[in-house]
C-alpha cells in the first residue's frame, strides 16, 4: 500500500465550519481502513473548487451544500462534472432524508450530518465512506465489464436470478434458442441451472433441433446474486455422431435380415425343390398340377424376396428395372390352392 497521504478536498466557505473539519480529519489513523494520513486541501468556493480539481492529485471532496457562489444541490452536480470519477461526500448541518436523497440523485457518493458524526469520527467515517465508494465502484465497473462480455461473446450467454428468472439473454443466446429476448427474459429458464460438470441441452428449435454444451457459474448481477450460463453450440458436432448411430442401427438391422432372410431361403429351396420334383412326376392333365405350379411360382418370389433381403444385409447395390405392370398383373397371385389356405379374410 502507498504512504501517500490520502488528499481531502474541503469545500467550504466558513472558516470556523472549515476549521471544525479539519480538525476532525487531523485525527487518529483508523488501521481498520485505509491507513494512510488525510491531507486537507481548502476550497473557498466553487470557483477554487474547479481550479483544484483540475490540477489533479484530489482522492475525494468534502463539500457543503451552503456556498456562497453555489446555488444548493445543482453545486454538487456541478463538481460532479468537474470530478467524475472523485468520491463526493456532503456534509451538512441539515438533518432532512429528502435532501440527502436528492444529493445522492445530484452525484454525491454519501451524505453526511454533522451532528450524526461528531469531530472525533468525522476521519474514521470519511476514510470508511471513500474506501466503501471505492470499492462499489470497482464492483460496478466489473458488472460492466461482465455485461459488455457477456453480450458479445460469441456463445450463448443467459443470466439468472436465485430463483432461476432469466434476467438477460445475448444474441448468440437468442439465436441458439431460436426465441428473442423479450420472449425470454422474465420466464424460467428451461433447464436446471447447476454449477459444475458441463450439461449437453436437447433445444427444441425452430428449424429443427439443436444441441448445446451448457456450464453454469455463480455470479452477481444488478447488486444480486445470479446464475450465468454458458451455451455453446455442439449440433455440428453432433451430426457425424447421430449419423454414426445411424450408421449403427442401419447395420444392427441389416444384420437381423440377413440372418432372417438366410433362414427364409433355406426353407424356400426346401419348398422350391420339393415342388420341381413333384412337377417332374405329374402328367400334364394331372388335376394338382395347376396347385403345385402355383407353389413352384411362390417359391420363386419368396426366393427373390429372400435375395433382395440379403443383398440389404451385404449393402449390395441393388439396379431398378422397369416392369410392365399389365403383364405383372395378368399373372393370378394366388392359385386355387393358395386361396383356399388363405383364407376368405386375405381375400376380401
Amino acid at each position: 500500500m502507498s504512504d501517500k497521504p490520502i488528499a481531502i478536498l474541503v469545500v467550504e466557505d466558513d472558516p470556523l465550519e472549515s476549521g471544525w473539519i479539519e480538525s476532525g480529519l487531523a485525527g487518529p489513523r483508523d488501521p481498520g481502513a485505509d491507513g494512510r494520513a488525510l491531507r486537507v486541501v481548502r476550497a473557498g468556493s466553487l470557483a477554487g473548487a474547479a481550479e483544484r480539481l483540475a490540477s489533479g492529485g484530489i482522492d475525494a471532496v468534502l463539500m457543503d451544500l451552503h456556498l456562497s457562489d453555489g446555488t444548493g444541490l445543482a453545486s454538487v452536480s456541478w463538481v460532479r462534472e468537474g470530478a467524475p470519477d472523485v468520491p463526493i461526500v456532503v456534509v451538512t448541518s441539515c438533518e432532512d432524508e429528502a435532501v440527502a436523497v436528492e444529493a445522492l440523485r445530484h452525484g454525491a457518493d454519501d451524505f453526511l450530518v454533522k451532528s450524526d458524526v461528531g469531530v472525533r469520527r468525522l476521519a474514521r467515517l470519511l476514510r470508511w465512506t471513500i474506501e466503501r465508494i471505492r470499492w462499489e465502484r470497482k464492483a460496478r465497473a466489473g458488472e460492466a465489464s461482465l455485461r459488455g462480455i457477456v453480450k458479445n461473446s460469441p456463445d450463448g450467454m443467459v443470466v439468472a436470478d436465485a430463483s432461476g428468472v432469466v434476467r438477460f439473454v445475448n444474441p448468440a443466446g437468442e439465436a441458439l434458442l431460436g426465441q428473442p429476448a423479450r420472449r425470454i427474459v422474465g420466464t424460467c429458464f428451461d433447464w436446471p441451472l447447476v454449477v459444475g460438470e458441463p450439461v449437453e441441452l436437447d433445444i427444441d428449435h425452430g428449424s429443427g433441433r439443436r444441441f448445446a454444451e451448457m456450464r453454469v457459474v455463480r455470479t452477481t448481477w444488478a447488486g444480486e446474486p445470479a446464475y450465468l450460463a454458458s451455451l455453446r453450440d455442439v449440433t455440428a458436432k453432433r451430426a457425424p455422431e447421430d449419423q454414426a448411430c445411424r450408421w449403427r442401427k442401419r447395420e444392427a438391422v441389416g444384420g437381423l435380415a440377413g440372418g432372417i432372410a438366410h433362414d427364409f431361403n433355406n426353407l424356400v429351396t426346401a419348398i422350391k425343390g420339393y415342388a420341381d420334383l413333384a412337377l417332374q412326376s405329374l402328367a400334364a392333365d394331372h388335376p394338382a398340377r395347376r396347385d403345385v405350379e402355383a407353389i413352384a411360382r411362390t417359391g420363386r418370389r419368396a426366393a427373390e424376396l429372400a435375395r433382395r433381403l440379403l443383398a440389404l444385409a451385404r449393402r449390395e447395390p441393388t439396379a431398378a428395372k422397369a416392369h410392365d405392370l399389365g403383364d405383372a398383373l395378368g399373372e393370378p397371385s394366388f392359385g386355387p390352392a393358395e386361396r383356399g389356405q388363405a383364407g376368405e379374410a386375405v381375400v376380401e
